[in-house]
């Protein structure tokens, strides 16, 4: 699965639109191709109600490009990830395998992409493919909500990204990547889900002592 995310110098996430590329057809088929082309918004809010996050979001979503809004009206970090569920599966279910961290996943839970976290009174987006399903939106202090994406998955392109990122088993590769504004095209090519948070760190450190730090027991 590959999403497209706009990210500037320290890792902040903007919103993206797709551009239109229309050939010369008539107006029914204009206003159909942009349609198609036009992402479709998922726009979720994050809070907390007490030591709990709360997730606000639509019932429904249309399958196919959707550009995934994620504000934070909180007062600590969120994020927003996207869960499908196979027929005959629950979010309860879902919340049991993610809170055996590190055991493997079942075949009927798959990771479907979503936004990185966001700041007290900040915002996060991404653009992506959504299948048909039922999807539930996890968060941080399990924070959950459930959602149905529905109909055919149409067409439509990613925005034009300017840097590729690739996530496969224990690494990254990425190119492109500059300072200021980037539009990251993200990518797994593994056979296991992989989630990517990019955080700068202060000049002088190495990254020998970020490893040691995310290694470290505590």
């Amino acid at each position: 699965m590959s999403t497209a995310r706009t990210v500037p110098a320290l890792g902040t996430l903007a919103l993206v639109a797709a551009s239109l590329v229309l050939g010369a057809c008539g107006e029914d088929d204009d206003a159909e191709q942009a349609a198609a082309a036009t992402p479709n918004k998922l726009a979720i809010t994050a809070s907390e109600a007490g030591k709990q996050s709360r997730l606000s979001v639509p019932r429904s979503v249309p399958a196919g490009l959707v550009t995934v809004e994620l504000t934070n009206t909180g007062r600590v970090f969120h994020e927003a990830q996207l869960i499908r569920l196979d027929p005959g599966h629950t979010p309860d279910e879902a919340l049991r395998v993610i809170a055996a961290e590190g055991a493997p996943s079942p075949a009927w839970i798959h990771a479907a992409g979503g936004t990185g976290p966001a700041p007290p009174g900040g915002s996060r987006s991404a653009t992506q493919r959504l299948r048909p399903g039922k999807y539930i939106v996890y968060g941080v202090k399990f924070g959950l909500a459930t959602l149905e994406v529905d109909g055919e998955a149409g067409g439509g392109e990613l925005p034009k990204s300017t840097a590729k990122v690739e996530a496969y088993e224990y690494g990254f590769r990425a190119s492109g990547l500059r300072t200021g504004n980037n539009t990251i095209e993200y990518s797994n090519t593994g056979e296991e889900a992989h989630h990517l948070i990019a955080a700068p760190y202060k000049s002088g450190a190495t990254l020998a002592a970020v490893r040691r730090a995310f290694t470290r027991e505590r």
